[in-house]
């Protein structure tokens, strides 16, 4: 499909506006007509504009049409790549912490459900419950059996 700007207007309407055609490619079958390759439609009438055949004489077909104008259906330009992949990235980003905040979420439900509490907090350093053992008393079998092992 291209759009063919004219230098005369056409009848306009709802469909293309009054200084467009459509060029319409490919194998089309036209009531009243039979295969044409190539159609002008201005909105209310197919016109056959080409027509081609194979060198054993069954119709044609045409796949790309060049032209100097060419015409889109967008008028739009595009985005630049570095803007597409900030985008990208930040559109990641959000998905990530997305996912982390509902799986603390789900992490405190299911806590909830199982009725998980807090462990007991142990006693201050300072209280009396709390048995000191002196350092000697602990590193003194240490040195002992170091002292054996020198000997060896």
């Amino acid at each position: 499909m291209q759009f063919l700007p004219l230098s005369k207007d056409h009848t306009s309407n709802n469909i293309v506006p009054s200084n467009t055609l459509i060029l319409l490619l490919g194998t089309i079958q036209l009531p009243n007509f039979g295969s044409a390759s190539g159609v002008l439609y201005d909105g209310n009438t197919f016109t056959p504009y080409l027509l081609t055949s194979t060198s054993s004489g069954s119709p044609g077909t045409i796949y790309t049409f060049f032209s100097q104008n060419t015409q889109s259906f967008s008028t739009q330009g595009h985005v630049p790549i570095g803007w597409v992949i900030v985008i990208a990235l930040a559109i990641s980003l959000f998905l990530i912490i997305l996912l982390v905040i509902g799986g603390v979420i789900a992490d405190r439900i299911r806590r909830a459900q199982e009725g998980y509490t807090k462990a007991p907090m142990s006693p201050a350093i300072g209280e009396g419950s709390l048995e000191r053992i002196p350092p000697e008393a602990l590193i003194g079998d240490m040195e002992e059996r170091r002292r054996g092992y020198g000997m060896l």
